[in-house]
């Protein structure tokens, strides 16, 4: 028989590590209720704590050998399962984990060094196809006049669940010191109120929608437009391509002094200093 468990879970800290705290799970051919059984023998998992202290390495593991011989009847009684192919990937930003193995039944046909570097190889793409997959019907229609393309399921308390690649990335724009699991404050004071609605800071804005009674949490980079005047913008768009100030001025109808004043305005207002700065804003942004 093979079977398979996926779980997210929150990181533990190594000191105080009683076991993974499991949050979301989906598993194939095991007993219903076996979570509620690892919880009751999560203090001698052995394979969780190895896997955690280990992150992205796949360990091909005999249960007769890694776990003491007095609770060798009451895991085949609950889980059934002699070998198990284990692997946690954390993620040091959001506070998350996931983490998927898989089982044998036999005691005598054991994983291979071969599978174990395929699904230790596969993992962060699993991963990557999981998070898109969990994320797609929530995101769809859920931002029709603005495209916001970084996104997250929270819980009801603002702790992350489910994220997007860049979404975590994004948040530090905003807040570099930010590290998961909670949302940042500003954004769990709006999800604290529990209706719809919008955040603008210094370098993004965030769309948060409440479905199912859960926030879905979309993301974009503050445009240049909400910094800066038309005009601004227009003589930022010209010089990164590499006018001077007299070819701006001749474009624009104005005087050369007035199109230096915009531009040393607009370095102010955008905390830069180079034309090099200017241009990768324009690209990164537009």
């Amino acid at each position: 028989m093979r079977a398979y468990w996926w779980v997210g879970v929150t990181d533990a800290e190594a000191a105080a590590y009683t076991g993974p705290e499991i949050f979301d799970v989906y598993q194939d051919n095991l007993p219903p209720d076996t979570v509620e059984n690892y919880y009751k023998y999560r203090h001698f998992d052995t394979v969780a704590q190895k896997v955690t202290q280990n992150p992205g390495v796949t360990l091909n593991v005999c249960v007769r050998e890694w776990y003491p011989e007095t609770v060798w009847e009451q895991l085949d009684a609950i889980f059934g399962y002699r070998q198990a192919l284990s692997t946690s990937v954390p993620n040091p930003l959001t506070g998350l984990s996931a983490a998927m193995t898989l089982y044998r039944k036999s005691p005598e046909r054991r994983f291979s060094e071969q599978d174990r570097l395929i699904k230790q190889t596969l993992m962060p793409h699993l991963i990557t196809v999981f998070a898109r997959s969990q994320l797609a019907h929530w995101i769809r229609d859920a931002a029709k006049e603005i495209r916001y393309p970084l996104a997250a399921i929270a819980d009801e308390a603002g702790a992350l669940r489910h994220v997007g690649e860049g979404f975590a990335e994004m948040l530090q724009r905003e807040w570099p010191d930010w590290r998961g699991l909670m949302l940042p404050e500003p954004l769990l004071a709006k999800v604290a109120l529990r209706v719809d609605g919008e955040f603008s800071g210094t370098h993004i804005v965030a769309k948060i929608t409440f479905r199912q009674d859960l926030p879905l949490v979309q993301l974009r980079p503050k445009p240049l437009s909400d910094h800066l005047s038309t005009q601004q913008l227009k003589v930022a768009r010209y010089a990164a391509e590499g006018l001077n100030f007299k070819e701006i001025a001749r474009l624009m109808d104005l005087s050369p002094g007035t199109v230096r004043n915009y531009l040393h305005n607009t370095y102010r207002k955008l905390g830069i200093k180079r034309k090099i700065q200017l241009t990768e804003l324009l690209r990164e942004v537009e």
